[in-house]
């Protein structure tokens, strides 16, 4: 996909509305069956957006169904979750044998990958998030949780997620590339927030540990015993919570670090190497060359050549 999507079916003639419209599912996240219902074609308005690794958009459209088929689900890649922010309309959404009705004001996530159907039984319009897995996994919630999980956009944490999602969509042509990896981050703490609160135990522990790196990334003293600190237990209390993880807590914190910085050295130019890396928290510039080298495989110049 482009930076920048935006598809209007009113702009091709009637007989190629479906097929326009499943072209552009398609590039937003995977091959979908789309079905008008009883209408004779569909009309509908969409506009997607890149922040960071995350697409963000409002799709509005007439009745019709749309999901993915088991046939389609074992042919054709769908490697990310999807959370969307009911704004006008009804859509029902069946998954692994559940149900879900979402109205005006409510969220649901759930992962693409597995078969699903979403009808709207009339004209409907939802704000829409695309996550790929990995970042999914990175935040410590399973995929396999991801089975319509509904949450109120009215009040509380959902409140501040989507109207975090409505004015990003609102404003991607004046957000700078220095600033997205920061404000994708933002908005997967918002999302995934209300799903940890339904976590339990070690799970828990896990996502406020991940939170709380994440915030304070930047940090050079960022460390297992900051992290004793902030959350008032032992340092053994936070390894237990990564326990089932393939990956500590100081790994954690060297990777998000080392993404990010690779997220900076992409985008902005007028930094050098060794100011991207400190500001991300690293105190040494040949440490940071060394991991990232470690890391991605290449070294940070190559990305400047």
């Amino acid at each position: 996909m482009t930076r920048r999507l935006t598809v209007e079916t009113a702009r091709v003639s009637a007989r190629d509305r479906l097929a326009c419209w499943s072209d552009a599912l398609a590039a937003v996240c995977g091959r979908l069956h789309a079905d008008p219902l009883d209408a004779s074609t569909l009309d509908g308005s969409m506009v997607f957006g890149e922040v960071g690794r995350l697409r963000i958009g409002r799709i509005e459209a007439s009745q019709h169904r749309v999901g993915l088929t088991p046939a389609l689900a074992r042919t054709e890649p769908h490697a990310v979750a999807k959370v969307i922010v009911q704004t006008i309309g009804t859509s029902v959404y069946e998954q692994g044998g559940e149900v879900v009705a979402l109205g005006p004001g409510e969220c649901l996530v759930y992962d693409v990958a597995q078969p699903h159907m979403i009808t709207s039984a009339e004209y409907s319009e939802h704000l829409v998030v695309i996550i790929p897995h990995e970042l999914v996994a990175e935040r410590g919630v399973r995929l396999d949780n991801l089975r319509a999980q509904r949450f109120s956009a009215t009040s509380g944490i959902g409140r501040l997620g989507a109207a975090l999602i409505e004015s990003t969509l609102a404003e991607l042509d004046t957000i700078t590339p220095i600033c997205e990896a920061d404000l994708a981050a933002a908005i997967l703490n918002l999302v995934f927030l209300p799903l940890a609160g339904a976590a339990h135990g070690r799970d828990a522990m896990r996502f406020r540990i991940k939170s709380y790196v994440r915030e304070h990334i930047r940090n050079p003293d960022l460390s297992i015993e900051e992290l004793a600190l902030a959350f008032h237990c032992s340092k053994r209390t936070l390894h237990l919570a990564f326990g089932d993880c393939d990956q500590t807590i100081a790994d954690f914190i060297r990777a998000t670090r080392l993404d990010g910085c690779r997220a900076e050295l992409e985008h902005r130019t007028d930094r050098s190497i060794s100011e991207v890396a400190y500001a991300w928290g690293f105190t040494s510039s040949a440490h940071f060359s060394r991991l990232f080298r470690q890391r991605f495989g290449f070294a940070p110049s190559s990305l400047r050549s």
